[in-house]
Formats: structure tokens, sequence, C-alpha cells
């Protein structure tokens, strides 16, 4: 028993040293076995610390328990450049720098089939470069056999991002799922089954799939089941939608509830790609909304309604809401399909001519042929034909009917 020293050869020398304080015992003359009272050992990247574990060789068997390990994958990357087999293994560690932190450690490696590892991961965490998600930091178990395993992992306040498809990260999340990964000569399979993304204001559910092969296109795709309310909106809106659109959603949708809404995207990955070969859809059901269009108008209130969208192009659909007072069966707003700052709204109203009068008083377009010494009662039906460039005034049209309207005038003036 005593203390191993370890370091690189001069010359060679990469950041490799360390001490092993241990007790050895030698059974056979090819095998060997090892306590660690404590140990310390690094290189560029990975750090092997604590007290505990050890080491058992029969000739034939590796069976090693490490008491604490710490990776970079930044640097161990950088060094990966120059000593590694998989260029691409190295680059996606230098690119997307993972840093891990893990305890018991434990190998179990007969010599002629892939070793298996097993660990508890006190700290995981990856940032997001050329499209790889960003997730992190979170804890978890994993395992390994060869170049293939699995990480189930969690956290009570992470970060989560799909940088192809949002471009806002959610922030201070619960996160949880198992991350399953397969890396062979052709590249690296991801696979993400049951991941949930949840804060107060939102809990988003799904599957993701990355496809990384070494010598062809990337590709990414996922499909996510959300329920999310008001504050979570703005981290929804997708890249695809224009920024005006975004900003005019933001601001017009003053209350919502999501309830099992859908996000589906499939598409190739990196900047040098076709964005147009990108295919994303959104459907948001929503139970409760309050969405106020133009500063000046009421809002739209209601609880049954949707907003989707597809082809690049947002759509949302209120039936039977409340505008002012006004019973508004079903209003449709759209993106014009050629330009994508023109929202179209069509929709059908009814209500009590003195409160059409009000909100007509109130947006301030009353004609000035109904002024105050015009009352009107009764029942109105209208159709409404907007055409509303964002950030400039409405243009279309509203045709009114009406079977019992009273008309009355209270002073005469000239004709």
């Amino acid at each position: 028993e005593g203390i191993v020293r370890v370091s690189g050869l001069p010359g060679t020398d990469q950041g490799l040293d360390g001490d092993i304080r241990a007790r050895f015992e030698l059974p056979g003359s090819n095998a060997i076995s090892a306590s660690f009272e404590s140990l310390q050992l690094q290189l560029p990247g990975i750090k092997v610390a604590g007290s505990g574990g050890g080491i058992q060789f029969d000739g034939s068997r590796v069976i090693a328990k490490i008491p604490r390990l710490e990776a970079d994958g930044r640097a161990l990357g950088e060094f990966l450049k120059s000593h590694g087999p998989d260029p691409t293994i190295a680059r996606l560690l230098a690119l997307n720098q993972p840093t891990v932190t893990a305890n018991s450690v434990q190998l179990d490696w007969l010599i002629d089939e892939s070793p298996i590892i097993v660990a508890e991961i006190e700290a995981f965490e990856i940032q997001a470069g050329r499209s790889i998600p960003h997730v992190g930091p979170v804890q978890g178990q994993i395992f390994v056999e060869g170049s293939r395993g699995w990480f189930d992992f969690e956290a009570n306040s992470a970060t989560f991002s799909l940088p192809e498809i949002f471009p806002r990260s959610w922030k201070r999340q619960a996160l949880s799922g198992t991350l399953v990964f397969d890396r062979t000569g052709d590249g690296l399979l991801l696979k993400g089954h049951d991941l949930r993304v949840q804060d107060n204001e939102q809990d988003v559910r799904g599957a993701l799939l990355l496809d990384l092969p070494r010598d062809a296109e990337q590709r990414m795709h996922l499909e996510l089941t959300v329920n999310a309310s008001t504050g979570a909106l703005a981290g929804l809106l997708p890249h695809a939608l224009d920024s005006e659109v975004s900003d005019f959603l933001t601001r017009a949708v003053e209350e919502v509830d999501v309830d099992q809404g859908r996000i589906s995207y499939s598409g190739p990955l990196g900047a040098e790609v076709d964005r147009s070969r990108r295919e994303l859809s959104m459907h948001f059901p929503m139970t409760a909304y309050r969405f106020k269009p133009l500063t000046t108008w009421p809002a739209f209130v209601g609880t049954e309604g949707a907003v989707d969208f597809v082809s690049k192009r947002a759509r949302i659909e209120f039936v039977d809401s409340d505008f002012g007072g006004l019973s508004v069966s079903r209003v449709v707003a759209t993106q014009d399909k050629d330009d994508g700052r023109r929202i179209h709204i069509d929709g059908q109203l009814s209500g009590e001519a003195p409160v059409a009068l009000d909100i007509l008083d109130q947006a301030q377009v009353k004609p000035d042929s109904l002024g105050s010494e015009m009352l009107l009662n009764g029942s109105l039906r209208g159709d409404v034909s907007l055409s509303v460039p964002i950030g400039e005034s409405p243009e279309g049209k509203v045709v009114i009917e009406s079977d019992d309207l009273v008309v009355t005038i209270s002073e005469l003036g000239e004709p």
C-alpha cells in the first residue's frame, strides 16, 4: 500500500497528473485489485477525485468504481481534435460544451465485449450550438453500453431551448425525461422520450429526435403537447412567424389559456440549409381568451377558439365570444398569404343598437350623421370584413341588417 504519482511523459504531457493513495493486491500473475483511500487524477477535460471505490482485474474482466468524475466538454473536445478518432464527436464537444459531474461511476468491462458504465449524475448541462437544444443543469442516472445508452434526468429549475424553432429559451423550468443515444460509424442518433418542461405558466410534453450523421444532412423531428397561459405565449411564438406578427400577437392577446395544444416540427439542421424545407405546424385550442387587435376597440372575450400556424402563416378563430357587449358567433383573423404584415378579420356580430353606437363612439369612428339627436333602439346583425396592416388603420366594411330597428329623432333640424 502507498501512494502512486502519475504524470505525462516529457514532450507528450497533455496535463495528465495526479495522486492515488490505495492498497494494492496482486493475487495472480495477470490479476490486480486496489481499494482507493484517496484519488486525484486529471487530464484535459476530465478530473477524477474523491475517496472510496477501487478496481479489480482478473485478466479478462475489469470492474471499477470511481467516487467522483467531472468532465468539461469544451476542454475535452479541444484535446480530442488532435487525438480523437471521431472528428464529429470532438466538434460537438467543443461547440456545445457539455459539462457533467458524476458520482459513484461504476465500470464493468469484459475485455472482448463493450464496456458497461452506470453513474449517478449530480449535474449535467449542454449549450445550444449548431441547432442542438440547450438542456440543464439537470441530474439523474446514466447507463452506457459501448457507444449507446440512456440518461434519465430531472431538475427543479433549469433551461431548455430549441434554437431551430423558438427564439426564446425556456428558463427556470422543471425538466424531466429520458435521452437515448446511439453512436455508430455513420454518426450520432439522439432520442428524447417523455420530455416535460413545466413552470406555473406552461406544461409542455413530447418527444424529440436528432439524427446527426457524419457525412449527410442532419435532421430534427419534434412533437409536443402544450398547456399554457398568457405569460408563456411569447416563448411559444416560432422563428418562422414574421417579427411584426409576433409583436402584434404578444400585444393583442391580453389573456389566454391553451389546452392540449400541438407543435409538430421536422426539418434539416444548420445555418446553411434551405429553411423553406422545414415544416412547422401548431394548433392551440383555447379554453379562455381576451384578444384585443386594435387599441381603441373592445376585446374579444370567450371560452372557445383556436390559434393555428400552418404553411408559415397564422390563423385565429373565436366562437361565441363577447365584443364589448355584442355577441360574436364567429370571427376569423388570418395572415395574408402574400403579405405577412396584413391581417384579415372576418366575422358576424349581433346585439342591441345602443351598444354598437357606444363601441363606435369609443373607437372614434361613429358617423357624424348619427349624432346625439338620433336615438337607435333594436337588434342589429352585422357582417364585418376588415383588412388590418399591422401598425396602421384598418380598411374594410361592415354590413348591418335589422328586423326591428326603431329610429327616434329628438329634434328636427334643417333638411
